[in-house]
């Protein structure tokens, strides 16, 4: 055995060694928190990272320990009529972004053979399968939901592996087994799970980015340029959210077809998403100037778009599954991956719901208008240390960019006080 050989493998190893360490379950109580009314009357266009719960149907095998990690496109719509799974962005003058159902839930599942994922209107049909919230889930409304989906026709076009259905019975269709297997997953998504997401608010041209990358994703699998095999450790839902992100300038791509010693490194948890998200919206320190311009994927969203990921109106909203629940067990485990004695993720996840500037949009805006206050009125000296051509003519579009800002979040704080 060659040295170098030798090498990897204990690396990988020493790897996998890590990652038993890294994982935890903690349990946690869900409390409802919802997005203010007036949300939507602020933010047109937004995409919400949600972390979901491991789903538990009563009398079955539990879903995966890790959860499962959705997207949600506040002012994007699902196509009804393409062939396979296809959203866009809608037109202020198309539909009324103010109402919070104007948008579209994207969801990744293991049985998709054809497509990545699947395309639910409405966030009342993607989070709630049009139950009020926290109505009591019997079977007779599991099934009129699970009707009312397979009608809609979001399944259409989508062929599942055999593989995964060899437990279908022999009288039910394989569109009926799909829709079953997918509510609670890819629909209704708090009947079976509790939700913790995060909401960030983007301009239009940088949710035509997500759009741009899901559509392209879907339709190489559509076209049989290639088959979807969904993977745990390689090609996942998180995977999918994370790229999606990354298209949009958020953070850089996150690759699902390398070694797998290089997956190592790849590996993309739902938990973790919701964490990393958040932490991108709201703690990233958009005060260091220097340390975005070094950031390469930063610096380019910022020249391209005229828009940071960190920014005002990240909010975070938390749904527990319904308690009251003839077809799960609703107890809920958050699964982070994460070093076991350190815990910074899971800490990180338990606080940053209880604090007003994350989850109360007035506390939110007056957080920030102090942040791009204070940047501003550090601008000449921060000037008068650099002289490089290429960093001035960058900071003159930073600087311009947090006025801009600074101006929104007035111009926001003054109708939250006419309302």
């Amino acid at each position: 055995m060659t040295q170098r050989k030798s090498f990897k493998i204990i690396a990988a190893l020493i790897g996998m060694l890590l990652l038993v360490a890294c994982s935890s379950n903690e349990r946690v109580v869900v409390k409802t928190r919802k997005l203010p009314v007036v949300y939507d009357a602020l933010y047109p266009y937004y995409v919400e990272v949600s972390a979901l719960s491991q789903i538990r149907p009563r009398g079955q095998a539990y879903g995966g320990s890790a959860g499962h990690a959705v997207l949600f496109l506040k002012g994007a719509k699902w196509v009804k009529d393409a062939p396979y799974p296809t959203i866009a962005v809608c037109d202020e003058n198309e539909v009324d972004l103010k109402n919070p159902d104007s948008g579209v839930g994207v969801s990744v599942d293991k049985l998709f053979q054809n497509v990545n994922w699947i395309a639910v209107p409405t966030r009342s049909l993607f989070y709630f399968g049009y139950l009020p919230e926290l109505a009591p889930l019997s079977r007779e409304k599991f099934e009129e939901t699970l009707r009312y989906a397979i009608n809609l026709g979001i399944f259409n076009g989508i062929q599942v592996h055999e593989a995964y259905i060899t437990d279908k019975p022999k009288e039910m269709s394989v569109l009926e087994y799909l829709a079953r297997q997918s509510i609670g997953t890819d629909y209704a998504l708090n009947f079976g799970r509790s939700i913790f997401s995060v909401s960030v608010p983007v301009t239009r041209e940088v949710l035509q980015k997500v759009v741009d990358f899901l559509n392209e994703l879907n339709r190489e699998y559509a076209t049989g340029k290639a088959k979807y095999n969904w993977s745990g450790y390689s090609d996942n839902c998180s995977h999918l959210v994370h790229n999606s992100l990354a298209a949009a300038g958020f953070w850089k791509h996150q690759s699902v077809k390398t070694t797998k010693f290089k997956q190592l490194f790849n590996l993309s948890v739902p938990a973790n998403e919701f964490v990393n998200l958040f932490d991108r919206a709201n703690n990233y320190p958009i005060e260091k100037i220097k340390k975005i311009y070094k950031d390469e994927v930063l610096r380019n969203t910022l020249l391209k778009y005229n828009w940071l990921p960190v920014r005002h109106g990240a909010l975070i909203r938390t749904f527990p599954v319904r308690q009251e629940n003839e077809v799960y067990d609703p107890q809920f485990k958050l699964f982070l991956l994460e070093f076991p004695i350190i815990k910074s993720k899971t800490r990180k996840a338990k606080s940053m719901a209880a604090k007003k500037e994350f989850t109360e949009i007035k506390t939110n805006l007056e957080y920030f208008k102090r942040r791009y206050e204070k940047i501003l009125s550090e601008q000449e000296k921060m000037l008068l240390k650099n002289k490089d051509a290429d960093f001035q003519k960058f900071a003159e579009k930073y600087y311009a960019y947090i006025q801009q800002q600074l101006d929104d979040v007035n111009n926001k704080l003054s109708l939250i006080a006419r309302n």
